[in-house]
């Protein structure tokens, strides 16, 4: 029988998320690591999609003043616009943070 390395585990892990849990024979924690990692990315990308459609909103109208890029928008002055795209902006950040943090949760 070979024996059990906590060096190969984390190498693995690092590597491969969840690798190193198969590794080590839990191999039940592998969908909470994925599940970790996946909502992190997946609300990163969510904000950063919404980010990018207001903050596409702001640099259109501060190209063609008067005009709006979405009709979605009309009602929304350049407070509220700059608002939304600065609350995604921080979510985006905080959740590319998360995820790294998840990852980094997976190799310990």
């Amino acid at each position: 029988m070979t024996e059990h390395s906590p060096r190969k585990a984390t190498i693995l892990s690092a590597i491969l998320p969840g690798a190193g849990q198969v590794y080590n024979k839990k191999i039940w924690k592998v969908p909470l690591v994925y599940g970790a990692i996946g909502s992190c990315l997946y609300f990163a990308i969510n904000n950063n999609v919404e980010y990018n459609k207001y903050f596409g909103e702001l640099a259109y109208r501060a190209d063609f003043p008067g005009y709006t890029l979405n009709p979605e928008f009309s009602l929304f002055s350049d407070a509220n616009l700059t608002e939304q795209a600065d609350y995604h902006r921080k979510w985006r950040d905080n959740f590319f943070v998360f995820t790294a943090v998840a990852y980094g949760l997976n190799i310990i």
